[in-house]
């Protein structure tokens, strides 16, 4: 019959993939495979690619949605914030600190943002824990070395996070004769004494397209050169400079004095007292902490004060280091003039300000005055030909150098003389009180000690530790 001579339909896979829509394949009455037609093959391929399509668009029509809602919630947020933080804008608007970091990322500011916090908690475990656990006055001494020590240390770091370091001016570029504009202009003449070891020449940088003056580097963080670099703080988030330096050695200063202040405080309240599970909680963190000051920024802080009596900055050091390394015998720094000039050129001409952080250093930081200028060993007589204009300048400082010791020795003597004059000068009221205060402080040891000795005694080798109500209570009957 003729429906029995048409073969039935086959399917390559077997009957599970034929039901999942394999590729059927036809075979004719003489066996032959029938190719299927190349129509429905291209329908089939546009349909799918039609369905891809439709799922892209609802792709992309879901990610501009997405999109808009975001652009509506920071609008949403933006007009909130402006509405809320409007006021305080108009009265913290002329803030440098607020106009330093208005433009700048946020990453910035999370190392101010750390420093607030560690100082933060070291004044919240002194002044809200420590000094109301053991009942110490707020006019004691401990608790005004510790403010005022606390308040110092905070301005100063406001000044070296916002003070510019220095800058090198724009008639420091090079004229089309080679030279600095400022010598062309005739506005100053100023003397360089660091050059190119190779030739003589003057430092150029090819960054800023300017002139170097003495003891000035390029900073890569602030992508310019600073005057009197010494190193960039990423705590001030600011290069340490000619015009912050004071600052920043006051802030070392000021937060070990503040950290030393809570450890002489903190450690023997938590020897020789019991506090509530609170206070005790905050006095041991707040003590980890200023230890861990103290025992950083300590050494730090002698470092750099070491630094500032040889007239060095961290830069000059570790050039001074290598050289070291390549010759046995160094020159010492060639500004190293004296230690009361050393001390001024970085706190400042006159010294009852050096404490305080509200005046920086004289002088503009573009010249300094050196101890000496010495030939290098082996040098041709014509490499010094760049260095003859300043001959005079060179003899100049070397003279002032020469009795610059004898003067030192006076300035130090007329200190002396003033802060004595000073010292006489005050009531005697206010030394009778500070004696009384002293005497004070010495009887609050002996009763600690007194008190709590035999208790400190019994922890130490381990014995149960009397309860402290009842201690109190025996010591006073």
């Amino acid at each position: 019959m003729a429906a029995s001579s048409r073969a039935s339909p086959t399917f390559i896979g077997g009957p599970s993939q034929a039901a999942a829509g394999s590729v059927r394949i036809s075979h004719n009455a003489q066996g032959e495979q029938a190719v299927p037609s190349r129509s429905s093959a291209m329908l089939k391929f546009a349909d799918q690619l039609q369905r891809k399509l439709r799922l892209l668009e609802a792709s992309e029509h879901s990610q501009r949605l997405l999109y808009r809602i975001e652009d509506c919630l920071d609008a949403c947020v933006a007009a909130v914030l402006d509405r809320c933080t409007g006021p305080i804008e108009e009265h913290l608007g002329g803030v440098h600190v607020i106009q330093i970091f208005r433009d700048r990322p946020i990453v910035e500011l999370l190392p101010v943002v750390a420093v607030g916090t560690i100082m933060g908690t070291l004044y919240v475990t002194f002044s809200w824990a420590f000094i109301p656990a053991v009942g110490l006055s707020a006019t004691s001494t401990s608790s005004v070395i510790f403010h005022s020590s606390f308040i110092l240390a905070g301005l100063s770091y406001e000044r070296g996070l916002t003070v510019d370091p220095g800058r090198i001016p724009d008639d420091w570029q090079k004229d089309e004769d080679g030279k600095p504009l400022f010598e062309r202009n005739g506005s100053r003449w100023i003397f360089i004494n660091e050059r190119k070891r190779k030739g003589g020449a003057l430092r150029f940088c090819n960054k800023e397209q300017k002139f170097k003056p003495d003891r000035a580097h390029f900073c890569s963080a602030m992508q310019r050169n600073v005057l009197r670099m010494d190193h960039y703080c990423p705590w001030l988030v600011n290069c340490v400079g000619h015009h912050n330096h004071k600052y920043f050695i006051l802030f070392l200063f000021y937060t070990v004095l503040a950290s030393i202040t809570v450890d002489a405080q903190a450690i023997p309240a938590l020897c020789f007292r019991t506090f509530s599970g609170g206070h005790t909680f905050m006095i041991v963190q707040g003590t980890i902490i200023s230890s861990l000051l103290t025992g950083v920024l300590g050494p730090f802080f002698g470092f750099h004060c070491w630094l500032m009596a040889n007239n060095m900055t961290t830069i000059e050091f570790c050039e001074k280091k290598r050289d070291r390394e390549a010759s046995p015998n160094p020159a010492r720094s060639p500004y190293d003039i004296g230690l009361y000039k050393n001390i001024q050129c970085i706190m400042g001409d006159q010294w009852p300000l050096w404490f305080l952080p509200i005046s920086g250093p004289a002088g503009d930081g573009l010249q300094w005055g050196i101890a000496e200028v010495k030939q290098a060993p082996g040098a041709r007589e014509d490499s010094a030909a760049p260095q003859v204009a300043a001959a005079p300048a060179v003899e100049e400082s070397s003279s002032r150098c020469s009795v610059s010791e004898i003067g030192d020795y006076h300035a130090w003597l007329a200190a002396g003389s003033f802060g004595l004059e000073a010292l006489t000068r005050a009531t005697p009221s206010f030394w009778g009180n500070a004696w009384q205060g002293l005497q004070e402080i010495g009887e609050d040891i002996q009763s600690g000690l007194r008190k709590q000795g035999p208790n400190f005694m019994r922890v130490c080798f381990g014995r149960s530790r009397a309860e402290p109500m009842t201690h109190l209570a025996q010591g006073t009957s």
